[in-house]
């Protein structure tokens, strides 16, 4: 028992790290865009660089742990987070940090889908679902707390210092993960080269694609949100970065719930409706921070209470969009479940893209972009819908 936690901890330390390593930082984007004398969006960008190196990890490194070993991955994936962390601590230049943040995504991407592909080695079954039931319900913790930490070593110490405390706990991660022993028992003799046109077949299916829809557009408002919420909640607000940070703590409390909220209703309800739900607490989401904008209210919660909103559909959308989308897969599942990760991702680089060309001034364009995201996933899971129902009655 004390060994199946202990695999299940460092297994939530290690499939978070990459997203640790994005939201620890979020409360000193606009005291970096200071110290560097450098635009909001060349700050901004080192979000998007991270997000964008990061999406393609899951078509390389998957496959790659598969053929090598998870541990040979991760211990590699570490290798090159530590040196690109130590690059960004010491960046003289905005520049140079967005170039070490693309190689920092390089690095935590291969040690998240390694670190995925450990759980089915180590388990089976009931097991199995138990340990994903587990470290799915914990992640909003782990997330929660990264830019809390954040924001009090911003006020404290300043934005170098969160490069330095990611620098000892990558360095923590990358000493025990040394004593970890292989968990892959067989390894695959692929080619990555042979992948390619398995990565095309699926892309062909139409009805994964458009039910993987409903996890992109979500995606491109969370990562708007995490463009944008710093300099909103910081500059227009007037939040200290350590009041911004514990923010954090109501979003993961939320995700929390309405997780285990979707995990029973999946139970009674068809998994299409749940995912209306989500885009109804989407639209919502849009609405009343639209109305709140117009009403001229400029406060925390005419922010965060949308903001609130809109994090409650992730559950619904995510992971009954993947659930969706996977079940369109007749073979290659694990191909077709890294090509799935890898668009995801990509949404979240392309929201961040698009907010960094934003100057927020004001809710106005998150609202907008909650509500497009709402009508677009409403849209695509409308297309997904006929395509299934045509296919089935052929």
């Amino acid at each position: 028992m004390k060994t199946h936690l202990l695999n299940t901890t460092f297994a939530l330390v290690l499939i978070s790290l990459g997203y640790f390593a994005t939201d620890i930082y979020l409360p000193s984007l606009p005291s970096m865009s200071q110290y560097f004398h450098t635009s909001e969006l060349l700050t901004q960008m080192t979000l998007f660089s991270y997000m964008l190196s990061f999406s393609f990890t899951p078509l390389v490194f998957g496959p790659l742990s598969d053929n090598i070993g998870r541990k040979k991955v991760i211990i590699c994936g570490l290798f090159i987070s530590l040196l690109a962390t130590v690059g960004c601590s010491f960046s003289p230049s905005i520049n140079w940090l967005i170039t070490f943040r693309f190689i920092q995504g390089i690095g935590t991407g291969a040690v998240m889908i390694s670190a995925r592909a450990m759980i089915p080695d180590l388990y089976s079954g009931k097991a199995l679902a138990k340990q994903i039931s587990i470290i799915t319900m914990f992640m909003p913790l782990v997330l929660a707390f990264a830019p809390t930490l954040g924001g009090f070593l911003q006020e404290a110490y300043g934005w170098r210092s969160i490069f330095l405390f990611l620098i000892f706990y990558i360095f923590l991660i990358f000493f025990k993960m040394s004593f970890f022993t292989e968990s892959l028992k067989e390894s695959s003799a692929r080619k990555l080269s042979e992948l390619i046109p398995i990565y095309l077949e699926i892309f062909e299916n139409r009805s994964f694609i458009l039910f993987g829809m409903g996890m992109v557009f979500p995606t491109i408002g969370l990562f708007a949100y995490l463009t944008a919420s710093p300099y909103l909640f910081q500059k227009v607000v007037g939040l200290s970065p350590s009041e911004y940070g514990m923010l954090a703590i109501y979003i993961g409390s939320v995700i929390m719930l309405t997780s285990f909220l979707n995990a029973r209703l999946l139970h009674y309800v068809p998994i299409n409706a749940l995912i209306c739900v989500g885009i109804t607490l989407i639209l919502v989401a849009g609405a009343l921070m639209l109305t709140f904008h117009l009403a001229g209210i400029v406060s925390t919660w005419a922010i965060l209470l949308p903001s609130l909103f809109y994090f409650s559909c992730l559950p619904f959308n995510l992971s009954n969009s993947a659930s969706k989308a996977m079940s369109q897969i007749s073979k290659h599942y694990g191909a077709a479940s890294a090509l799935l990760s890898s668009i995801q991702f990509f949404a979240g680089a392309l929201g961040s893209l698009i907010f960094s060309l934003i100057k927020e001034s004001s809710a106005l364009p998150l609202s907008l972009c909650f509500l497009l995201v709402g009508i677009f996933t409403l849209f695509f899971l409308f297309l997904a819908r006929k395509y299934e129902t045509e296919a089935l009655g052929s």
